[in-house]
């Protein structure tokens, strides 16, 4: 290895790269899993600050939201903790996210529905008919997705959310703190990224 001039290296570090972005291509449902079965319910931190940013005109009322990408219910746990009236469908990519989220429901399972989906290519009214929401979160989930689809996810959702419902919508601004924590490697193409597994 000491032989390689420095553009063989880079070429190989490339290819490397290549090779593992290739992989999370082609079944990025597996990656996901590892992920979690890897980190269970630890790796994120309980969004506690999500209701402070809501309309006060939603706050005032009972609701049912929906969460895509909705991991360990880091963002589901703490609203129902708050608000008793309220309840959620949880939607996310990973069995095991999912398996993670209802072991840590509890008490709060009656109030929340989870399901297993891929919003790049799966219809949600074929999933959960004749439903429609006042709200949706859509947290880190945009960046982990193709932007090749995001039309098709905007009108996913679109196609059930309620007139006049709000998207909650938060992810990596261009040059932001949050996309500057993601090493180069993490990037597949501009605005698209994976998250590697921490060990």
């Amino acid at each position: 290895m000491n032989n390689l001039s420095s553009s063989d290296y880079h070429g190989l570090e490339k290819r490397k790269r290549d090779f593992h972005i290739n992989k999370i291509l082609k079944n990025p449902k597996q990656s996901w899993n590892q992920f979690y079965d890897r980190n269970k319910e630890k790796f994120y931190k309980n969004r506690h600050w999500t209701l402070k940013e809501l309309p006060i005109s939603l706050l005032d009322k009972s609701i049912e939201f929906i969460e895509f990408g909705c991991g360990v219910g880091n963002t589901i746990i703490p609203i129902l903790k708050e608000k008793d009236d309220w309840s959620c469908y949880g939607c996310d990519f990973s069995q095991n996210a999912l398996d993670l989220l209802s072991n840590q429901l509890k008490d709060l399972s009656t109030r929340c529905v989870s399901f297993l989906c891929d919003i790049s290519s799966q219809l949600i009214s074929n999933i959960i008919p004749n439903k429609s929401f006042d709200l949706c979160f859509l947290i880190f989930v945009l960046s982990s997705i193709s932007p090749d689809n995001f039309e098709f996810v905007i009108k996913n959702i679109c196609s059930i959310l309620n007139s006049g419902g709000y998207v909650f919508l938060r992810d990596y601004g261009i040059d932001d703190a949050a996309m500057h924590r993601f090493k180069k490697e993490s990037m597949i193409t501009s605005n698209f990224y994976f998250r590697k597994e921490s060990k």
